[in-house]
């Protein structure tokens, strides 16, 4: 575990957008609440979204803006 922490430490100092992926029940959120908790906006909300349930345009228009 301190292994992975250590991993994410840089990457929680970035204002970089972090995606992560797996399979189902590989701990994905639990790695998220890690790098939010260890980032500079852990006062702030963390939200948690399954992109398996959005649509497409939607997941695409959230990660990289709108596109017209």
């Amino acid at each position: 575990m301190r292994s992975l922490v250590a991993q994410l430490e840089p990457l929680a100092v970035s204002a970089q957008p972090v995606l992560t992926e797996g399979e189902a029940g590989t701990g994905k959120e639990m790695v998220a609440q890690a790098l939010h908790g260890l980032s500079s906006r852990s006062t702030g909300p963390l939200v948690v979204c399954s992109a398996g349930v959005l649509p497409r345009d939607v997941i695409a228009e959230a990660l990289f803006g709108r596109r017209d």
